[in-house]
């Protein structure tokens, strides 16, 4: 089913079981709810946000019940949305060292503990929030500024979380929750750009290149070593294969 209404900037994250749910962002308040099964979006289920949310916002779930929303736009403020209740709740204005507010670029992560979020707008800001004491803790710096087009993901096998800047970049970073500290990986295979994103799924990050591209490629954390897919097979060269001639 399409969506209820155009989105820009928006984002969608899963709920509980069967569900979905959406902001629309475009400076609206919408904020919506999406039936697996029946394919169906509704508006009325899902309490609009308490203020309009804008470039920069970004939802994460908790895996239980509730979703972690930063409102963007060069804002500070932060939310969170109970599925159970269909309710907003203000919680501790974001905290980075330099200037208090996430923009374009902006994302979050989960590690069953901490809301980690980065600040994006081209700076390194880095902070983590603590849902039990409604406090954020600055950590180290990002080892590069988060572009338009930053993106973090965690990843419970290696207990950290991964980076990439954006802005038609290659660098690719780890940071080790337990020591505080940040690793650069091997770059990604191709610059990232705008619409870039990373997914953890079973212990695989998959990462879309973004920028007007239709790359997709696999991080596996445990060897550490990126999965090019294949392409053009039987037409034409592709990966792996050599080209000979003989007399």
């Amino acid at each position: 089913a399409v969506a209820p209404a155009t989105v820009n900037y928006g984002w969608i994250v899963e709920g509980p079981t069967g569900y979905l749910y959406a902001a629309r962002s475009n400076s609206t308040a919408s904020f919506w709810r999406y039936d697996i099964q029946a394919n169906t979006w509704s508006d009325e289920d899902a309490a609009d946000s308490p203020l309009t949310l804008s470039a920069g916002t970004i939802g994460v779930y908790d895996g239980s019940r509730y979703i972690y929303v930063t409102r963007g736009g060069s804002d500070d403020a932060f939310f969170v949305y109970d599925t159970q209740t269909d309710t907003w709740t203000t919680l501790a204005n974001v905290q980075f060292d330099v200037l208090n507010a996430v923009y374009q670029g902006g994302d979050s992560t989960y590690d069953g503990t901490y809301v980690y979020v980065i600040q994006g707008g081209g700076y390194s800001g880095f902070s983590r929030y603590l849902p039990s004491s409604d406090t954020w803790e600055i950590l180290p710096a990002l080892p590069h500024i988060a572009q338009n087009d930053g993106s973090i993901e965690y990843d419970a096998t290696q207990g950290a979380i991964y980076y990439t800047p954006g802005n038609s970049r290659l660098g690719f970073y780890k940071y080790d929750i337990g020591d505080e500290t940040w690793t650069q990986l091997i770059d990604v295979p191709a610059t990232m750009g705008q619409g870039s994103d990373i997914q953890n799924v079973g212990g695989k990050l998959y990462v879309m290149r973004g920028g007007a591209t239709q790359n997709v490629y696999t991080y596996n954390t445990v060897t550490g070593r990126w999965i090019i897919p294949t392409f053009g097979i039987f037409d034409g060269f592709f990966r792996g294969t050599s080209y000979n001639t003989f007399n």
